[in-house]
């Protein structure tokens, strides 16, 4: 595993287990909404950085209108300042209330000489919860904490 992997896999165990403090903090009160809530709408991660590579993630939730097959893509965004690259990886999801299960993995590299972006979204079951605005979106983790990812927009259903 090059650097560059190893610093995006951590940057999501970052993600997943240092935002708890500000998640407890946050004033707006929670609530578990209709599963309904999250599709169609780009959610974004807090941005990391490491060294001099700054990282953007974001996921979209979405249904497959021809197979009616719920999807999550994961899109990094890693830029060193002279480049920039887009890595994204799609996995199947079922989301019910309260429990978002990827149910496969997926793995992505884009690569520009030495720079490589990678994105991973491994299998697993996440908690969430909605604030009741709609704006933003708690994912938690046993053992992880918990992180608050911010609607950035929103979609239109899938063709």
């Amino acid at each position: 595993m090059n650097l560059r992997k190893a610093a995006v896999l951590a940057m999501v165990i970052q993600l997943m287990a240092g935002a708890l403090a500000t998640a407890r903090g946050q004033q707006k009160p929670y609530s578990v909404r209709g599963a309904s809530g999250i599709f169609n709408c780009i959610w974004r991660f807090p941005h990391q950085q490491d060294g001099s590579v700054t990282f953007a993630s974001t996921l979209r939730f979405y249904r497959d209108q021809d197979t009616n097959i719920t999807m999550v893509e994961h899109r990094v965004i890693c830029s060193n300042g002279r480049k920039r690259l887009v890595s994204a990886g799609s996995s199947l999801v079922q989301v019910r209330i309260k429990v978002i299960d990827f149910t496969e993995g997926a793995s992505h590299t884009e690569n520009d000489g030495d720079f490589p972006c990678t994105v991973n979204t491994d299998e697993g079951v996440l908690g969430y919860s909605l604030s009741e605005d709609g704006k933003e979106l708690l994912l938690s983790r046993q053992g992880f904490g918990i992180v608050k990812l911010t609607l950035v927009g929103r979609t239109r259903a899938e063709q």
